[in-house]
């Protein structure tokens, strides 16, 4: 009897290796498509053997009808980084006016806004202090969250975001309460924006949830929606979501090299290698779209990476980023060479989805979704040493501005930039997917990231 129970236990364990190794090989199987799918259009012909090799391996899998469109996403054009600007803030201004003189009759004949993206937002002090605690990667907060701890099952980042009240109300009083934390303070200019696209923030918001990403330059995030505890209890999203870049230029790198004066580089959005990491898609596509809508009228935008941008987009659309193309842009560059200690450049983002309510979760000091920042006086626990990297200093030594009335003005005068259009967003694998009339399930679009 145990003889065959030991069998039992060796065949399932063989089984189960099995299983893993033909896992591994179907997840490295994904990654090469995608970098083949990532090739310039001159290197296709050196590549479109293989190319055509590895697409037929996911089709037999007979899972996949569609990818990301390859032409204007996973091959990003390096001509259209930079549109320029929008409007000025004085027509803007005339337009929301409009807006608010609206009676409702005309709601229909509104245009319907999905993004917009603003440049400039926050002042030097506030920037630096936000690269001082997210863009170094040898931060307390990601230290004591683990965030780069590859020895974690699957090797997978544990999702975790921390939920802060905010203030609703026009008098006075209400406006000139003290921020209890510097993070408040980002809020409030990210609330502030967001209110430029979706006026409903400044009049609904009562909660805002954050968390934030320090990412290499090949790393992608996959297509999802923004969603009260990962989704786990159904799909419910927040009004709008804000992407702010803290660090997308090399600039933790550059003050490295400044220590010991070194050259200093000079960056333009112009160039795609002049940044770090893929840009942020925003498609037009919602959770409830697969039933009557076809996947050719799917598109969206691109929002390219640049150090003190914002990208507000409508809580309800799926997003994600792609990855960078070829090598980080500083492997090469001499001025940063030669210094092992000195790590590359990441894409470093913060996030922040504004919601008219939302469950705070857990405990303080644990990881996860929908967690209550600690206050000033929690941090006890070892864990929520983090916590100091947000204290609130005066204002005066700090120089983080902490005026809500001078907060707001900063706000309006961020120049609002032209997103990077995307004609359409994904790309039939095959015959059956090109006839299809109807989106097809989020799990049949392969995206490989």
């Amino acid at each position: 009897m145990s003889s065959i129970t030991c069998n039992t236990t060796i065949d399932d364990s063989e089984k189960e290796t099995e299983k893993e190794e033909e896992e591994a090989f179907r997840k490295r199987l994904m990654k090469q498509f995608v970098l083949l799918s990532m090739q310039q259009q001159e290197e296709d012909a050196k590549y479109s053997s293989a190319e055509a090799k590895f697409i037929a391996k996911l089709l037999k899998e007979e899972k996949y009808l569609f990818c990301l469109n390859r032409e204007e996403i996973l091959r990003y054009g390096k001509d259209r980084v930079d549109l320029g600007p929008v409007v000025n803030v004085a027509e803007e201004k005339e337009q929301k006016k409009k807006s608010n003189d609206d009676d409702g009759e005309n709601v229909q004949q509104k245009e319907m806004i999905y993004a917009k993206m603003f440049d400039d937002v926050f002042p030097t002090s506030t920037l630096r202090m936000m690269q001082k605690q997210f863009g170094d990667v040898q931060s307390p907060f990601w230290m004591q969250h683990e965030y780069f701890n590859r020895e974690k099952k699957n090797s997978q980042r544990q999702f975790f975001s921390y939920v802060h009240d905010i203030v609703v109300g026009e008098n006075e009083e209400e406006r000139t309460n003290n921020f209890s934390s510097t993070m408040d303070v980002v809020i409030e200019y990210a609330k502030c924006v967001a209110g430029r696209a979706f006026p409903r923030v400044l009049r609904e918001a009562t909660k805002a949830e954050w968390w934030c990403h320090n990412r290499a330059h090949c790393e992608g995030h996959q297509m999802h929606f923004d969603s009260d505890d990962e989704g786990i209890n159904g799909l419910r999203h927040p009004i709008c979501s804000v992407v702010v870049f803290i660090s997308a230029n090399g600039e933790m790198m550059e003050d490295e090299r400044n220590k010991n004066n070194k050259r200093q580089r000079t960056t333009t959005s112009e160039n795609p290698a002049a940044f770090v990491g893929g840009p942020t898609l925003v498609t037009t596509q919602r959770d409830g779209d697969q039933k009557n809508t076809n996947f050719n009228e799917i598109n969206g935008w691109l929002a390219y990476p640049k150090t003190n941008r914002c990208v507000v987009f409508d809580g309800e659309l799926l997003h994600g980023v792609v990855p960078g193309r070829g090598l980080n842009a500083f492997i090469n560059n001499d001025s940063y060479t030669d210094e092992k200690s000195t790590p590359l450049p990441t894409r470093t983002t913060l996030m922040i989805a504004f919601w008219d309510d939302i469950e705070v979760r857990g405990s303080i000091g644990s990881i996860g979704s929908a967690r209550a920042f600690p206050t000033y006086r929690q941090v006890k626990d070892e864990k929520a040493h983090w916590r100091n990297l947000f204290n609130i200093e005066d204002k005066e030594e700090s120089g983080v501005i902490q005026d809500r009335t001078e907060i707001e003005k900063r706000a309006l005068r961020a120049p609002e930039m032209y997103l990077v259009p995307v004609e359409k967003v994904w790309h039939p694998l095959n015959d059956i997917a090109k006839e299809m009339i109807t989106l097809p399930n989020y799990d049949r679009c392969f995206q490989g990231f």
